[in-house]
């Protein structure tokens, strides 16, 4: 038998075939990204018109926030230079539906609109460079989203390979309009428990529901007129922490606020990253980019006609509670609405590394 087995070894080695080392890249080497005939990534830049946004306010836990900046954003070289800190423990739970989703790079021709329903959840962060007597010193806010969960496999693929968006799959039941705006429900793809005795089959379960609880009537065809004047009727929503010894507001940070403002810039940090084909646990590339988005278009938008209550669901794979410090009830009095046209810009990766 082992003399078989020897057999056996030197004829795998006799017949295994080892591919030669491929030789390096010459200098100025850019590789071309090759578009497939089912390709579902469309490229950014591109517009969502016609989106409805359904804005709820949160509350979660500084420590835990900070945690989630330091895991994902302050983990690498950059951070040296550049950090980000939550700029408030008061978040924002957006759930939306964009009409006509596409791109407007003027080299991609393969034309056609994408619709999508989503729910992300926006957390304002410091962005902040450190200063010659070692402070951190706030230049701009930008957004960070740690759950962003939509229902189509284009807006999924596009947003986790070119830009960073952490997407995941669900099925939602929303709204036609703020008018019977009364409930909406996540079924989010996924897992329930994590049990290697009794392991579950991956399906849409229910995780979030949101249920008006009072009603409160709104005037007939009200609306702010403006995102100036939409902003400034909720911006208490996004109250700043009084007093935060990890950094300190710098002028630039001031002007930045006001420059966004006028512009209605949404600026976002990402996480991207993929996984090496060799070794699992490695990336073979991760890098923090930042990119933004706009309001191009202000529709409409009011205060939602009442009071909602937003109920999160136990779930392995969103573990959203622990995540962000958020309690798995709670009672929202001021949600509003907005409606316009977004565009989304190419973005810079501030920092990236890469393996063979």
């Amino acid at each position: 038998m082992a003399f078989l087995k020897k057999i056996w070894n030197w004829l795998c080695r006799l017949f295994h075939f080892n591919p030669p080392p491929a030789p390096p890249n010459p200098p100025g080497f850019i590789p071309q990204y090759i578009e497939y005939p089912n390709e579902i990534q469309i490229p950014v830049p591109g517009n969502a018109d016609q989106t409805m946004m359904y804005c709820f306010p949160l509350e979660g836990t500084y420590a835990n926030l900070l945690n989630m900046c330091n895991q994902r954003l302050n983990f690498s070289p950059l951070s040296e230079r550049l950090r980000y800190y939550p700029l408030t423990t008061h978040m924002m739970m957006v759930m939306s539906f964009i009409t006509r989703g596409y791109t407007t790079d003027p080299n991609y021709k393969k034309y056609g609109y994408v619709a999508e329903t989503g729910v992300q959840f926006f957390m304002p962060l410091a962005e902040c460079t450190k200063n010659a007597q070692g402070q951190w010193v706030a230049q701009r806010m930008v957004c960070y989203i740690p759950y962003i969960l939509i229902d189509n496999p284009f807006s999924l693929v596009c947003g986790r390979e070119q830009m960073g968006f952490a997407k995941s799959m669900a099925r939602f039941d929303f709204p036609d309009n703020p008018g019977v705006a009364d409930k909406f429900g996540v079924d989010a793809y996924g897992f329930t428990k994590f049990d290697k005795a009794n392991p579950q089959t991956a399906a849409f379960q229910p995780w979030l529901n949101i249920n008006k609880t009072t009603d409160k009537p709104q005037p007939a065809g009200a609306s702010w007129k403006s995102h100036g004047e939409a902003w400034k009727a909720v911006k208490d929503t996004f109250e700043r922490i009084p007093t935060d010894e990890n950094f300190k507001l710098g002028l630039p940070f001031i002007i930045h606020e006001l420059e966004d403002l006028l512009h209605a810039d949404i600026p976002m940090v990402f996480l991207k990253q993929y996984r090496a084909v060799d070794k699992s646990e490695v990336a073979c590339f991760q890098g923090v980019v930042a990119a933004n988005s706009f309001l191009r278009k202000f529709i409409s938008g009011w205060w939602l006609s009442g009071e909602y209550e937003v109920t999160f669901q136990d779930f392995a794979s969103y573990p959203i509670m622990s995540d962000l410090g958020l309690p798995q009830r709670t009672v929202v009095k001021n949600p509003f609405w907005i409606e316009g046209d977004l565009t989304f810009v190419n973005g810079t990766a501030q920092w990236w590394a890469a393996t063979s």
